[in-house]
């Protein structure tokens, strides 16, 4: 018990200055290509790093995108959104020929 209270008291304030969207690619390493440690950015990883426009979300629609934002810019008063993408993203390329009507 005495070993718990001892982590406890130890534990930093989290305090991030940016919520960041960035892809799932696992080749895509946040902390490092921001130089940051852990808790200094809120990270939402999904596939094509999309953050969904409000207009097309429905109240049956299930995401936590906009829920990473509040979180983030409303509870936590962060003034910084970044949305990072990468190079040959397989989702964007997707999205790319399906607004060609290659699908």
């Amino acid at each position: 018990m005495q070993y718990i209270a001892l982590q406890r008291d130890n534990i930093a304030v989290v305090q991030p200055k940016a919520v960041m969207f960035s892809c799932m690619d696992s080749r895509v390493i946040m902390t490092r290509m921001l130089q940051t440690d852990v808790g200094d950015v809120f990270v939402v990883r999904n596939a094509g790093n999309l953050v969904p426009n409000k207009d097309s979300l429905t109240y049956d629609t299930v995401t936590t995108e906009p829920g990473a934002v509040e979180l983030g810019c409303v509870i936590n008063d962060i003034r910084h959104v970044l949305v990072c993408g990468h190079s040959d993203c397989k989702v964007s390329n997707l999205h790319m020929l399906v607004d060609r009507g290659f699908f």
